[in-house]
């Protein structure tokens, strides 16, 4: 059975289509706004996780955030830390 596109996947909330968000070749890209959080790398099966995690419980997903503009987000533990040495 194929996968799903991204577009044929169902959200209660409200979507809107871009044409590029300038991130093309990390997509697919989820921006979620106004929180200006960004997803990278997006497969169908991950779209309810986002809405029921955070669009619907308020709160981001860490390990699928786009690092390249949320290196450390408040509260986390960066993905890789440095040793103590």
């Amino acid at each position: 059975m194929p996968k799903p596109h991204l577009s044929q996947a169902k959200c209660s909330q409200g979507t809107d289509n871009f044409s590029c968000l300038g991130q093309c070749g990390n997509g697919p890209m989820v921006l979620v706004l106004p929180e200006e959080v960004w997803y990278s790398g997006v497969s169908a099966e991950e779209v309810a996780a986002i809405t029921d995690r955070h669009l619907r419980g308020g709160k981001p997903i860490e390990a699928m955030l786009y690092r390249k503009f949320h290196r450390h987000s408040v509260g986390a533990v960066p993905p890789n830390p440095p040793a103590d040495v």
